[in-house]
């Protein structure tokens, strides 16, 4: 007889303890409103909790901005979890309202878990009622009429912007009025009349010849000399063939009349001459003899003469 309660009892015990631990290796899933009943426009939370085991996983609902078209979601937190013996219980709230009055019946809720073991299924919470009332209205009192708007006096202070902005209309018009007639009492300026530019080989010998009278290089001044000398040369290709001959060094001058095939060669030839001789007096200090100083100007006449504009189309640097 003891032998046979025996066996009973440690056969219900295993039963237990089997029946437990597949108890704790469920999960469990919930929506939880705070109040089932609430005024039109009023907000309400509903709770949504999701028991499951140490090893499993769970996956709540994801909302767009209604539960149902009746019901909006203001709000949805974000889920909280809490460690547990033998379990975790994770939550979250939903902040909800609802403009039409009556019963609104909120179906089940899919949460998509995994318990330990086993694969990913659906876990639905019950469905629920949530009833939105109406303001109750006392009918045994009589119907008041609309009151009137009540007549508030202005103030200076709101008064004020609109002074201040008048002010600067009034001003920016009286500107723009005294600015109007300054230009109608100014003075017409009488139109100066433009006096026609010689061409650049007029000006170019003329200032050779002024150059040639006063006589530098036999003072002596080789520098001064050739300088000048080559500066009036250098204005004088610039203003006829339209290159930056005066921001440029001789190599690049001479670089220039290569590529475009303007000169001829014995003009090129001269120009090559008189620019290197005046670059070694500038840079190297040579003295040059009274018949090479001679000769750079007659190059230098010679170079203008020869490029001078004529009747004929001529063919321009680029």
């Amino acid at each position: 007889m003891a032998r046979s309660f025996f066996i009973k009892s440690l056969f219900l015990i295993c039963l237990w303890l089997g029946f437990g631990e597949g108890y704790a290796q469920k999960i469990e899933v919930a929506a939880l409103p705070d109040t089932n009943t609430f005024l039109i426009g009023e907000q309400i939370k509903i709770k949504l909790e999701a028991k499951i085991p140490e090893n499993g996983d769970i996956n709540f609902p994801v909302f767009s901005d209604t539960l149902i078209s009746e019901v909006e979601i203001l709000e949805a937190s974000s889920v909280d979890s809490v460690e547990e013996k033998g379990y975790k219980k994770l939550w979250m709230d939903l902040t909800v309202t609802s403009f039409d009055s009556g019963f609104h019946a909120i179906p089940p809720l899919q949460f998509i878990g995994r318990e330990p073991g086993n694969p990913l299924k659906s876990y639905h919470t019950e469905a629920f009622l949530l009833e939105v009332q109406t303001v109750a209205v006392d009918t045994s009192k009589a119907i008041m009429s609309i009151k009137e708007p009540i007549v508030v006096p202005v103030s200076f202070q709101e008064m004020l912007p609109y002074i201040l902005s008048g002010i600067l209309v009034l001003g920016l018009a009286a500107l723009g009025f005294w600015f109007w007639k300054k230009q109608q009492n100014k003075p017409v300026e009488e139109k100066k009349e433009t006096i026609p530019q010689d061409p650049p080989h007029v000006i170019a010998l003329r200032d050779l010849e002024q150059l040639e009278a006063k006589q530098v290089w036999q003072k002596g001044e080789f520098k001064d000399y050739h300088s000048e000398l080559t500066e009036i040369i250098r204005r004088y290709i610039e203003n006829r063939y339209k290159i930056p001959a005066l921001e440029q060094v001789s190599d690049e001058i001479l670089q220039s009349f290569s590529n475009s095939g303007v000169l001829k060669e014995k003009e090129y030839d001269n120009l090559r001459s008189m620019l290197n001789l005046a670059d070694m007096v500038k840079f190297a200090k040579v003295h040059p003899l009274p018949n090479e100083n001679e000769r750079s100007m007659e190059l230098a006449v010679e170079f203008v003469d020869n490029t001078k504009y004529s009747e004929n189309i001529e063919k321009e640097v680029v």
